[in-house]
């Protein structure tokens, strides 16, 4: 294990995941800026909602990103640090990433059977399956792009329709999945998952309200999905521990 681990912190390691650490940095450069190249040829917002709309995305990360953090914590200890920045980079998932790592080892994670070999192996096994989201991000967005334009010159309501209805039903599907399947588990029902949603859904509607109804709470409508987040995290593992 400890040979595994100096391995894991070689040079060559490190170099390799500041390397793809450097790759996202340079797509969401591009990013950044084919979204003001288009704010900015579109008119949708105004400079004040963008600057708004950047604080309510940075707010909401905190939630998620804590939780990241901490199982991260973890896989440095099994896989490195190197191996483990490249990984939460590009997916940002810490769960994830412990799965495929555990998976692609054989079960030997973090024990004395762990070999540089089993490192070589969980560590393809995390690149192959965590592919998938950077290569559609390289390959899609242009095209997804240029057909939102020709949408948009057709049929414009059906443009705004999509994207209002999408991400709802992307977290409604997500949620309904969990819910239902910490309720049907074999092991025993757990209603962990489903407190979560509920508890989330609720503090995000009740944040919203008291941010419209009462001037003095004006802030609190761009701290309601990062205050509904941790709410919903709270609720959730209580909810299992009963």
């Amino acid at each position: 294990m400890t040979e595994t681990l100096q391995l894991a912190h070689s040079p060559v390691v490190w170099g390799l995941a500041l390397g793809m650490v450097g790759l996202v940095l340079v797509q969401t450069y591009m990013f950044v800026a084919m979204a003001n190249r288009y704010v900015k040829d579109t008119g949708v917002i105004t400079h004040a909602e963008r600057a708004k709309a950047i604080r309510v995305g940075t707010i909401a990360t905190i939630g998620p990103a804590i939780a990241v953090f901490t199982v991260a914590i973890v896989l440095i200890g099994l896989i490195g640090a190197p191996i483990t920045l490249s990984r939460i980079g590009i997916i940002g998932s810490a769960a994830f990433e412990g799965l495929t790592a555990n998976a692609g080892s054989g079960d030997t994670l973090g024990t004395a059977e762990f070999t540089p070999t089993l490192l070589a192996t969980a560590t393809w096994v995390m690149a192959f399956g965590g592919a998938g989201w950077l290569v559609t991000t390289i390959l899609f967005t242009k095209p997804l792009e240029t057909a939102q334009e020709k949408f948009e010159q057709t049929n414009p309501a059906l443009i705004g329709l999509v994207g209002a209805m999408a991400p709802f039903m992307v977290f409604f599907v997500m949620g309904y999945e969990q819910s239902m399947g910490g309720i049907t588990a074999d092991e025993g029902a757990n209603y962990g998952p489903l407190a979560a949603v509920v508890v989330g859904a609720l503090a995000m509607w009740g944040f919203v309200r008291l941010a419209h109804l009462r001037r003095g709470l004006a802030w609190m409508g761009e701290w309601a999905i990062g205050l509904a987040l941790v709410l919903a995290i709270i609720a959730g593992v209580l909810a299992e521990r009963i």
